[in-house]
């Protein structure tokens, strides 16, 4: 409790910084991802909340157009930071994942309860995602990051590209973050959200079974403004790793042997007051991790 009071103080002083260096780091040219032509989407979330804090404004933009949306949460929720039983916790995450689907327009939520914190790539998991992919024929599969400091996130994505080897899909894999921010340079889809910016908000309050903050989420998806080339009327982004099956296959090869666990360089970025101490050390390390999964020769 001192603690967070203490950082609540630090705020006027450490904004300011966040500002500076963080323009800085994610000063690029580029341009907004358009997703009107989205049909049928699926979201791969870890838990319940990862679909909100990383792509609900596309969820909200995606259902405003038309776009069929469907969500699978991969764990149980049992083991979240909370003062809850277990089987409390776990029955207050899906009344608030009922909540949020409401509040977000998705049309289906499902459950694979796998044991949260102890997400395993098993055969019967991957044959269960492989045969849903193929019922459901989505145009884009979203889903976390192969490099992030929660192992579930990682088990996730490698779950998916064990998936997609057993199945002909022809869509895309967008990946999104959550704790651990994607290396600008490797991101290549950026989509407005300002305004279902107050929407998401909205439903990220719905999310009060577990202690955590979330203002840091989103003060990042206002200072990643700086990807674009012309963001003057643009107040939030959500962005994005995109990659056709072939290469999310084949980058999760590539990453295989580097655990799943990477918190020895990241830290969440869930508060404001924290954000540079979770997006720029070790940039480096991360920086190599990245081009060692992702870098493909042109």
């Amino acid at each position: 409790m001192l603690k967070r009071k203490a950082l609540k103080i630090a705020r006027p002083f450490i904004t300011p910084l966040n500002a500076y260096f963080l323009k800085k780091y994610y000063k690029n040219n580029m341009e907004l991802t358009p997703i009107e032509s989205m049909k049928k989407i699926l979201i791969l979330a870890p838990h319940v909340d990862d679909e909100t804090i990383g792509l609900g404004g596309t969820i909200l933009n995606a259902v405003s157009n038309g776009t069929e949306v469907h969500c699978i949460y991969i764990t149980d929720g049992s083991k979240s930071v909370s003062g809850l039983s277990k089987e409390g916790l776990m029955a207050a995450r899906k009344q608030e994942a009922d909540k949020v689907q409401q509040i977000l327009g998705i049309h289906t939520i499902k459950y694979f309860d796998q044991p949260d914190g102890q997400v395993t790539v098993n055969q019967q998991v991957v044959k269960k995602l492989a045969n849903y992919i193929e019922k459901f024929d989505p145009d884009i599969i979203f889903t976390t990051t192969f490099i992030d400091c929660h192992p579930d996130h990682v088990a996730t994505a490698r779950i998916l590209a064990n998936s997609l080897e057993e199945i002909d899909f022809n869509g895309e894999i967008w990946s999104y973050e959550i704790n651990c921010p994607i290396d600008p340079s490797y991101i290549n889809r950026v989509i407005d959200v300002t305004k279902q910016s107050e929407k998401k908000n909205t439903a990220l309050s719905v999310f009060q079974s577990q202690s955590i903050d979330f203002d840091g989420f989103v003060y990042l998806s206002q200072v990643k403004r700086a990807l674009l080339k012309n963001h003057a009327n643009i107040k939030s982004v959500e962005t994005f790793l995109a990659l056709s099956p072939a290469t999310f296959i084949q980058v999760s090869k590539r990453l295989n042997g580097e655990g799943t666990h990477f918190s020895h360089l990241f830290r969440q970025v869930n508060k404001t007051e924290t954000l540079l101490l979770g997006v720029l050390p070790n940039r480096q390390q991360k920086h190599e991790l990245y081009r060692k999964g992702y870098h493909f020769e042109s």
